[in-house]
Formats: C-alpha cells, sequence, structure tokens
C-alpha cells in the first residue's frame, strides 16, 4: 500500500498494482506498458517530494515481494509489511504459528500455497509457502537485511480481523506516515496492545550499544495471553508465558549474536488471536 498526504484526504493504494511481480507478467499496468518497478516506484514518490510511507502487500503469495530481488530497499519510503492479511494467512515465516481466528463458520478460503488449495480453518503453521513463495515471508526479508516494520490488513471476506498499529508523535495525516516511516508499527487480529523499546529505543529503530542490549514491553490482550515470544534473529529466543491479559516485562539478553541482532515480538492468546511488534535492530559494540 502506498500512504501519501496530497494536499487532501490521506490515500492508499495497494502497492501491488505498481510492483513488477516476480513471479510473472500479472501485474503489468496494461497493454503495452511493461512494468514498473518498486525501484522505479521510490523514484517517482521522491520525486514528488510529499511525506508517503509504502507497505508491500501479501509478501508469500502470487502478489508477493522476492526480498532476494533487491540490495536495497528505499528507507525513505517503504519501511513497512503487511506480515498478517485476514483474507490469507500470516506471512512471519516457515513454521511460524498461525492466527486461528476470523472466519466464519463453514467458510473455506485459500492460504495462497497453491491457487487450487482450499482448507476450512487457517492451518496451525505452514511450513512451506511453496517454492519461490518461500522467499516472501517476512523473516527472509529480515535476514536478507531488509529493515521492515510490520503491519496487517484486512482484505475481502476478512473485515475486522486485521489491525495496524502505527506511535505516533503528531495526531496528524503527516504524524501517522511520520510513525510508518519510523517502524514504529505493530500487526495484529484484534485491538491487541503492544509495545516494545530497547535501551530506551522506541520499536523500529537501528542502534548500537557498547552492553548488553535491555528491553521492556507491554501487552494488553483481548483474551488471556497464552504466550509472547522474543524472537532474535528470526529464532524462537525468549517465552513468556502469562495467563492473564496483560504482560509488562524487562529482560537483558545476557549473550546477544556477534554483529546485528533483529528483536520482535510475537504475541499468542488463548482465543487464537496474535500481534506482532516491528523489530528494534541492536549491534552490541564490545
Amino acid at each position: 500500500m502506498v500512504f501519501a498526504q496530497r494536499g487532501g484526504p490521506l490515500v492508499y493504494i495497494k502497492r501491488e498494482l505498481y510492483q513488477a511481480s516476480p513471479w510473472g507478467p500479472r501485474y503489468a499496468l496494461g497493454p503495452g506498458d511493461g512494468q514498473i518497478t518498486p525501484i522505479e516506484l521510490w523514484d517517482i514518490l521522491g520525486k514528488y517530494g510529499k511525506p508517503v510511507a509504502v507497505i508491500s502487500h501479501t509478501g508469500a503469495t502470487g502478489m508477493g515481494t522476492d526480498w532476494d530481488r533487491y540490495q536495497r530497499i528505499d528507507g525513505a519510503i517503504e519501511n513497512t509489511v503487511e506480515i498478517y492479511q485476514g483474507a490469507r494467512v500470516s506471512y512471519e515465516g516457515r513454521g511460524a504459528p498461525q492466527p486461528t481466528v476470523g472466519l466464519r463458520r463453514g467458510e473455506t478460503y485459500t492460504p495462497d500455497i497453491s491457487p487450487t488449495v482450499l482448507v476450512p480453518l487457517p492451518p496451525a503453521a505452514i511450513t512451506d509457502f511453496g517454492d519461490y513463495r518461500n522467499r516472501g515471508t517476512y523473516q527472509h526479508a529480515l535476514a536478507r537485511g531488509h529493515k521492515l516494520g510490520v503491519f496487517a490488513s484486512s482484505d475481502h471476506i476478512a473485515q475486522h480481523t486485521s489491525f495496524g498499529g502505527v506511535y505516533v508523535e503528531r495526531f496528524t495525516r503527516e504524524g501517522v506516515i511520520d510513525g510508518l516511516r519510523a517502524r514504529r508499527t505493530i500487526g495484529a487480529t484484534d485491538k491487541i496492545f503492544v509495545e516494545l523499546s530497547g535501551d530506551g529505543h522506541a520499536m523500529g529503530s537501528v542502534y548500537a550499544t557498547k552492553k548488553n542490549p535491555e528491553f521492556q514491553f507491554a501487552v494488553a490482550g483481548t483474551a488471556p495471553l497464552k504466550k509472547v515470544t522474543v524472537v532474535r534473529n528470526e529464532v524462537d529466543h525468549k517465552v513468556f508465558e502469562a495467563p492473564a491479559r496483560t504482560l509488562t516485562q524487562a529482560f537483558v539478553d545476557e549473550a546477544p549474536m556477534p554483529g546485528e541482532n533483529r528483536y520482535y515480538l510475537r504475541v499468542e492468546q488463548a482465543d487464537g488471536s496474535m500481534a506482532w511488534s516491528s523489530p528494534l535492530w541492536v549491534t552490541v559494540t564490545k
């Protein structure tokens, strides 16, 4: 999606309309028009100098993004990705837990693993999105070095099952765009509150420290929490179990990995709802 301020209302357009699909010519703009690549889109949006934020759509699908194709992503334009879409599934990573909420009883849908596969309920986890689509997961983007925050969106048959949160300094259109560009964002399947900081830095921050990093987080769920997982470098690192609806916790990573460490939260509720925070990118320079 593209969020832009044009002197009028805040507008958004799904980026898939502008993106050259890595899987084929499905998203050409029209007969004979060819395709506009994300790099060309960033250049066009940057040319006009207006506040804008891009959210990539459904990563591990036929409409998704092959993160291996890009050496860099323009951080002034595109800093956020749709980690979950209510009409489909979570694209966090292979084998990551899936939400089990959102569908009406008896309704079938496609997780977009295959255009012909229909299942009655969301799977507990997807270990293989299929060949090239595995390169579109959020965790693969992080492992490739792309600094992207998270968001969630609904689609057809999925109203009120996806919530994207943005921490803003100003309650204005420009403030929302600033929050998206700074990756101060969360994605959730319900109105779940998630806050994460590290050494005084807000989620989405990139920083270095000479000591073991110290983190604080707070979660306020809409149902009893099943567990809150700290994911470090795309691997489950620390799990906090809390049967209550709220959890506030501080912890220190006593043994960070050499080089850059990426930390984000995955929240699982007892009712099947989930939430994710954007990461913190921390380099320990001892």
